[in-house]
């Protein structure tokens, strides 16, 4: 007899993916924010380029202010005064 609630409740949590398997959904995520919003989300590490990468973290932290990581540090890059 069947009670209505879809069978996927029963699996439970699934870990997140990680190396290739993340990397292709968040270049996915990040295509498609692109061609739908035209919103175009970078990672620094991923810029080969230095002057174009220390660009767009300059952009980052005119805009949004300086990063922090977990322990409420800055994030090590390099600043315009550096």
């Amino acid at each position: 007899m069947s009670t209505g609630v879809s069978s996927i409740y029963s699996h439970g949590p699934s870990p997140e993916p990680t190396g290739e398997v993340a990397e292709q959904r968040n270049h996915a995520a990040r295509k498609a924010l692109w061609h739908k919003c035209g919103w175009a989300t970078l990672v620094p590490d991923d810029i080969t380029d230095d002057w174009v990468r220390q660009a767009v973290i300059n952009e980052a932290v005119a805009a949004f202010g300086e990063r922090q990581d977990g322990q409420g540090k800055e994030s090590g890059h390099q600043s315009e005064e550096a």
